[in-house]
């Protein structure tokens, strides 16, 4: 009997789960609707950001040339690209952008939402753990967080992504091989935190881990965008 009621309660657990979840949308100054998810007691966005203006409805500038992207962020001037200027991977992959539009005062995500910083990183990562496991390098194994497009069985719904990135010269590099995500922290100029999906085996050994980490970068670096709810 007991063994029953065991098999029968993993049977459930799975759409428990499925039903525990929120889910919602969010529209940008752009018009731009996004699908919405609550993980670990936050309201996240279950899309990397698009829009092509901050909050007040000011535009941010498209910057295609290589050349001008590297120098946009001294001069100082938000921009956003698609990877390989290609309009095709904005649905799935968002937008690029720089440092600059990133910690714009005038707010790139919705009204009432935030860039994701690293403690809010930190605390999905860890929701992804057991119970009472310490990880000094704030990791978790991905497949909880990728879609299957990337290897993974999403279970949070957040569909985290390999979107690339474009590197301080304005070349291109890394989509479908690694997703790494701007950080909104307060640091000295130009210091820039990443949250970096790492572990070159992950294809070979399914051994790639999620994790929230700090790095130099430069300003004029491109990386898509996470936000997240400011209100709960």
């Amino acid at each position: 009997m007991k063994s029953r009621f065991w098999m029968l309660l993993g049977l459930m657990l799975p759409f428990i789960g499925v039903q525990a979840q929120e889910f919602g949308t969010v529209k940008d100054a752009s018009g731009n609707v996004y699908k919405t998810v609550k993980v670990a007691g936050r309201w996240w966005m279950a899309e990397n950001l698009r829009t092509t203006k901050f909050q007040n409805g000011n535009p941010i500038p498209e910057v295609k040339e290589a050349a001008k992207w590297a120098e946009a962020p001294f001069n100082p001037t938000p921009a956003w690209c698609w990877y390989d200027n290609n309009p095709q991977n904005d649905k799935i992959y968002g937008k690029l952008y720089n440092h600059t539009a990133m910690r714009d005062s005038r707010g790139v995500c919705p009204t009432g939402w935030m860039v994701a910083g690293s403690g809010v990183w930190r605390s999905l990562i860890v929701s992804l753990n057991p119970p009472d496991t310490y990880d000094p390098d704030h990791s978790a194994p991905a497949e909880k967080i990728l879609p299957a497009i990337h290897g993974g069985n999403d279970s949070t719904g957040l569909n985290l992504l390999y979107a690339g990135r474009r590197d301080e010269k304005g070349n291109f590099t890394e989509k479908d091989v690694k997703g790494l995500y701007w950080v909104n922290d307060k640091f000295p100029v130009q210091v820039l935190v990443e949250l970096g999906l790492v572990g070159p085996d992950f294809k070979v050994k399914k051994a790639f881990i999620f994790r929230a980490y700090g790095r130099f970068d430069y300003k004029n670096s491109g990386f898509p965008i996470r936000c997240v709810k400011t209100v709960e």
